[in-house]
């Protein structure tokens, strides 16, 4: 699915996404709070460049209260900024419609919890 990450509703976040690359078995897990988060992907900041096109294996924590979702990401950009980091943008593959609503769902009650 290669949907654009603006054609789903998103929120300012700073939920914590650990990554590692799909087809490295070896590799550990990293952790990045996400800047942006939607169910059509995410958007963070990470100490090193990622390849365009490359798949992550992602573990989506939204809260401890939450179930995490288990899903692929398909790095679309990276970008050099300031201070040596990078600005890595995904669209996530392989996420079914339920995750998707689940994400959805979470995201608006995040932001009404926020707004309470």
């Amino acid at each position: 699915d290669h949907r654009d990450l603006h054609s789903f509703p998103t929120r300012r976040s700073s939920d914590l996404v650990r990554f590692k690359p799909h087809d490295d078995t070896d590799a550990k897990w990293d952790m990045v709070a996400v800047l942006n988060f939607g169910a059509g992907g995410a958007l963070f900041y990470y100490n090193s460049e990622l390849d365009a096109d490359q798949i992550l294996d992602l573990k989506i924590n939204f809260s401890p209260s939450k179930d995490a979702i288990t899903c692929l990401g398909k790095v679309i950009r990276c970008a050099s900024v300031p201070a040596g980091m990078f600005l890595i943008a995904i669209n996530f593959v392989g996420i079914d419609e339920l995750q998707q609503e689940y994400v959805n769902k979470t995201i608006e009650d995040i932001v009404s919890e926020d707004e309470e």
